[in-house]
Parts: structure tokens; C-alpha cells; sequence
């Protein structure tokens, strides 16, 4: 009985809820990687000039690292930065795009993120934070919460289902014959 309730509830909920899980703490396991005042993350978007993301594109930052974009034209690179490192300057190239950047931050803080914020767009460097491209965080976070409840809300219905089978008496449905109880094996022979 376990193992077809296994298999049951396998097929009517899939797995789908718990990659989904995965998939929402695979970014917080790869910001943990140091702590909020030794972490600097350079992130944004590379775009044609009709905003449209450009998929497989190498932004690098001289000397501390590099990301492709993915299909959303979003990059990454988080760097371990020192408070002594503000207003050190980085080369951020993309494409024939090279910019100077300056770490920026407040030294004081401890406990918020440093993000800076360098777009290519139409091939030309852009800084701050691009309004109507990609998902934010409260959006990634709204629609991970969604999965987690439509998994929830099934698993609940299937469970409800469960037990109101095993609840109900067996009866055969209508048109069958009923069973009929089996016969001992040994049986006496006449002779």
C-alpha cells in the first residue's frame, strides 16, 4: 500500500514542486559565499539597441572575473571586496564596449548587499537599474511562493483523496460481479 501511494502521489504532483524549491535557494547558496562587507556583485544586462536581450555574451571585469548572459541578456559577477576597496576602479568590458567603474558603498553597513548596477544596451554602457527588463527580486520571490503553494494545494487534495478511498467500503463498481472468497489449496480428494 506505501509504495502505491508513493507511486500515486508521485505521478499527481510531480516533482516540480521541489525543483522549484531548488531552484529558489540555488541563488542564496551562491550569495552566501561570503559575508554582506566582503561581497560585491557587478550585475545587468546586455541589450541590442531595441532592448532586446543578447543571449551568450562575455562581460568580464578585468582581473576579478567574468559571466555570459544568459536567454534574459542578465549577467553576474560577484567579487570578494574589502571596505578598504571603495573607490577602487574596475575595467568592464563587453563586447568593443570597455567602461571604468568605481566601487561604491557605504562602509558602514554591513549588512546590505553592495550591488552595482552596468548595462550594455544598444552598445553603449548604461549604470543604475533598468526599469522593465528581467524579473526582480520580489517578483522571483512572488512566483517561487506561487509554485510552493500550488505544490502545497495539490498535495492536500491528493491526501483528501486518500483518505476518503481508504474511508469508503471496497465495493466493486456497478456491473461487476462480486468476488468470491478463494478455496484452500488442499483440498480432499474423493475416491
Amino acid at each position: 500500500m506505501t509504495n502505491r501511494l508513493a507511486r500515486r502521489t508521485s505521478r499527481a504532483i510531480g516533482a516540480w514542486p521541489f525543483a522549484a524549491l531548488l531552484l529558489m535557494a540555488a541563488p542564496l547558496a551562491a550569495l552566501a559565499e561570503h559575508e554582506a562587507d566582503h561581497r560585491y556583485v557587478v550585475r545587468g544586462y546586455v541589450l541590442d539597441a531595441e532592448r532586446r536581450p543578447l543571449a551568450g555574451r562575455t562581460v568580464s571585469i578585468r582581473q576579478m572575473g567574468s559571466a555570459t548572459t544568459g536567454s534574459d541578456g542578465a549577467y553576474s559577477i560577484r567579487m570578494h571586496l574589502h571596505n578598504e576597496d571603495l573607490g577602487r576602479e574596475l575595467e568592464i568590458r563587453s563586447g568593443g564596449v570597455e567602461q571604468t567603474i568605481r566601487v561604491s558603498f557605504d562602509p558602514s553597513d554591513s549588512h546590505t548587499a553592495r550591488v552595482f548596477h552596468a548595462n550594455f544596451v544598444g552598445g553603449e554602457f548604461v549604470t543604475g537599474e533598468l526599469e522593465g527588463v528581467g524579473w526582480r527580486t520580489w517578483q522571483l520571490a512572488a512566483a517561487g511562493a506561487g509554485v510552493v503553494a500550488l505544490g502545497a494545494v495539490a498535495l492536500l487534495r491528493l491526501r483528501r483523496r486518500v483518505r476518503r478511498r481508504k474511508a469508503a467500503p471496497a465495493e466493486p463498481p456497478p456491473g461487476h460481479a462480486k468476488r468470491r472468497p478463494r478455496k484452500s489449496a488442499k483440498k480432499k480428494r474423493k475416491r
